[in-house]
């Protein structure tokens, strides 16, 4: 395993780390013991060079660095493979029957900065953090290898990506698609344009709340809901 640059942190910004919290600000660093690229992989180790984790360093951005694991790692394709792979176990555990749904979701999946958004056989990818940016490729590779997509759709127009120093993607990174995208969502279908439409699309992290929903409005009732800013209405047609 090759040697990586060490962030050493200040005496007390560790346990934030230790707890689990996978993000390291620039005033919690002390110094690095050497120069480390922006993007690159780096350990983290607190004022007694005690091994904290590694994760991505960025100096042009407010977080330092992203930790990726409290362990040494190799991060590589057959990583993103198996980090991608496990959040999707969780889903399936959770939500057995989705066609469509979040696969990633970024710190709650270990992978800060990464999106996936599975649209049926669409898949639509955010990377805001640099790290993630540069290793797109790997990324692209593993998701083709774990889901083999009609079509792989680029989103990087969140505002977040000027922090890390990003400019704005959009565009097919791989297949093709001709108008929106036809999914289907807890019995209701909707048709999403997953290359200009809000985010990368629709609101998949909110599936979960939009069942909940349509479980809280009496079947056959009557009652009134207001649902506002609805975008493509994923709420107020969950209640109808």
């Amino acid at each position: 395993m090759q040697s990586l640059p060490t962030v050493l942190l200040k005496a007390g910004e560790a346990d934030r780390i230790v707890a689990g919290h996978p993000w390291i600000y620039h005033g919690s660093v002390l110094r690095l013991t050497q120069s480390a690229a922006d993007g690159e992989l780096v350990q983290v180790k607190d004022h007694r060079q005690r091994l904290l984790g590694v994760g991505f360093y960025n100096s042009k951005s407010k977080i330092a660095v992203r930790v990726l694991s409290p362990e040494r790692i190799e991060v590589n394709q057959a990583f993103f493979e198996e980090r991608i792979r496990s959040a999707l176990a969780v889903r399936q555990k959770h939500m057995p029957r989705a066609s469509s749904l979040r696969v990633v979701n970024a710190e709650s999946d270990l992978l800060s900065g990464l999106i996936v958004d599975k649209y049926e056989d669409v898949l639509v990818v955010q990377t805001s953090s640099l790290g993630m940016d540069q290793r797109k490729p790997m990324i692209l590779a593993a998701l083709q290898a774990l889901f083999s997509p009609r079509a792989l759709v680029e989103r990087n127009e969140a505002s977040a990506r000027k922090f890390e120093g990003l400019p704005d993607a959009n565009g097919i990174l791989a297949g093709a698609i001709e108008g929106p995208v036809p999914i289907n969502l807890n019995g209701l279908r909707f048709e999403v344009d997953v290359l200009r439409g809000h985010k990368t699309g629709l609101y998949l992290d909110q599936q979960v709340n939009h069942q909940r929903v349509a479980e809280l409005v009496p079947a056959g009732g009557c009652a009134q809901v207001l649902d506002c800013f609805c975008f493509l209405g994923g709420f107020g047609l969950h209640a109808a």
